[in-house]
């Protein structure tokens, strides 16, 4: 029997928020954070992994359990099979950050270290770095190079595979000799 691996102490690791998307969502807003979402599966080995090692880390947990609103949900029961679709989850581990409003801001998918994980975190709450961000940007015709860069590194982080159309797009902005 597989199940979800869960802090020995309660006290450790990411708190995750114990009631529904909307009412996690009522939570975001009220203490003016994002919605941090666990996508997960109880089969996803990935998924255990972070759980164990990374949810778990003090500086991890402490920098979620300040600054975001955290929610699991099991991509495959209940409230999760409406939340894969509403956010077109399809791969494991994938971690959305959601406005007060329900609107992803942010996305990454797959297992990483504490430290990788935290600059995702980090990514999520800048508003210029942020995945909502750059789209708007790139969007309304900005080019500069610099969002380039990001957007395509953040779009390959979230599984998006337009990543390479934006890579292309900004290696076609560096002096031939680069």
């Amino acid at each position: 029997l597989l199940c979800r691996l869960i802090p020995v102490n309660a006290e450790e690791g990411i708190q995750f928020f114990k009631g529904t998307y909307s009412e996690a969502l009522v939570q975001a807003n009220e203490q003016h954070k994002l919605l941090f979402i666990d996508c997960y599966t109880t089969w996803c080995g990935p998924c255990k992994w972070m759980a164990a090692h990374v949810f778990t880390d003090e500086t991890v947990s402490s920098s979620f359990n300040r600054n975001f609103i955290c929610l699991e949900l099991d991509m495959e029961k209940g409230e999760g099979l409406n939340i894969a679709k509403k956010y077109s989850v399809k791969n494991y581990p994938t971690y959305l950050w959601v406005d007060q409003a329900g609107k992803q801001v942010h996305r990454s998918v797959g297992s990483t270290s504490s430290d990788k994980f935290l600059a995702i975190a980090g990514n999520a709450m800048d508003t210029k770095k942020n995945l909502g961000y750059m789209k708007s940007q790139y969007e309304t015709g900005n080019r500069e190079p610099e969002l380039l860069l990001n957007y395509a590194s953040s779009l390959k982080t979230a599984y998006d595979m337009s990543y390479q159309t934006v890579a292309d797009e900004y290696f076609r902005t560096l002096p031939e000799k680069d």
